[in-house]
């Protein structure tokens, strides 16, 4: 019997499998060996080697007619049970087959079982550690990145842009009178008006743009790829005049990425621009005179 397969520490389950066919193909040619992983209605193949034809990764082999039985095939099974896959030799090649030991079959079997399990945890650990990741860096209410989001974004393109020296621009949005709603008509309402204004934004910018909600009545757009002084005019006329459409006020500051301060230094001075048009829209409120037993404007916030 020849030297079995070597395996590197922390070795995937498609790793081991295909030590293992490999393996048994050297010791008992003449056959096609096979190892699955189980799917609703059939299994399929992870590895296979034999001799001809045999299939390949990927494949989906049914139970009826596409599998060895009894002690040709040995199952692959989890610590509970539940199947997981099989290890065997295919039944076209009955007739040419050598068969190997049931008992090594069924330790190679156990082995791979191991391997898969392993797989198969670490691969949940990465989902939920993927679930949680997404949950602390998005906001609840509207479904966009938070600040946490944004931070980490703005790390990012921080790298990207000192690397390749590219640069962008920052927007800068505040809501305006969301305060008055609030108090008027309830945070019900309020939150409803949040989630129509991140709706209305998300949908006015482009693909390569990020938007996140930064807390409380706040936004920033991250405008992804160059993009010059006239398209930054043309993309905030397209965000003003979908937040008018949908009746959501809102004040906008926007600013171009210099290298002096990166970019969280634009997101400040474009924060800056977006408050100075805040107090001029205040100002026109407060010029207007107020409805009779309406309360004063300005403290729309």
């Amino acid at each position: 019997m020849g030297t079995p397969p070597l395996l590197p520490v922390g070795a995937t389950f498609c790793e081991a499998a295909g030590a293992v066919v490999t393996y048994l193909h050297a010791e008992h040619p003449g056959t096609t060996w096979v190892v699955t992983r189980a799917i609703e209605g059939g299994h399929e193949v992870v590895q296979a080697v034999g001799s001809g034809s045999a299939p390949r990764s990927g494949d989906f082999l049914p139970p009826s007619g596409g599998l060895a039985s009894g002690r040709a095939w040995v199952d692959l099974k989890d610590p509970s049970g539940e199947v997981l896959g099989g290890l065997g030799r295919l039944p076209r090649d009955v007739a040419n087959a050598v068969e190997a030991p049931h008992c090594l079959l069924e330790l190679l079997a156990r082995l791979l079982s191991v391997v898969l399990t392993a797989d198969r945890a670490r691969a949940a650990t990465a989902r939920r550690s993927e679930v949680l990741q997404l949950q602390a860096n998005s906001d609840e209410l509207t479904g966009l990145p938070n600040r946490r989001g944004w931070a980490s974004v703005l790390d990012l393109e921080e790298t990207r842009y000192a690397e390749s020296g590219g640069g962008g621009w920052v927007i800068a949005i505040d809501l305006d009178r969301l305060k008055v709603v609030n108090d008027e008509q309830g945070h019900v309402a309020g939150d409803e008006h949040l989630q129509l204004a991140a709706f209305t934004l998300a949908a006015a910018l482009r693909e390569t743009d990020f938007v996140a909600r930064l807390g409380g009545d706040e936004f920033g757009v991250l405008v992804g790829g160059p993009t010059t002084a006239e398209e930054i005019g043309h993309l905030v006329r397209r965000i003003r005049d979908a937040f008018a459409a949908a009746g959501v006020g809102a004040s906008i500051g926007y600013a171009a990425y210099s290298p002096d301060g990166g970019l969280n230094r634009t997101w400040w001075r474009a924060d800056q621009e977006m408050y100075r048009e805040k107090r001029r829209h205040r100002e026109v409120l407060d010029l207007r005179p107020p409805a009779v037993g309406s309360r004063p404007l300005s403290s729309a916030g």
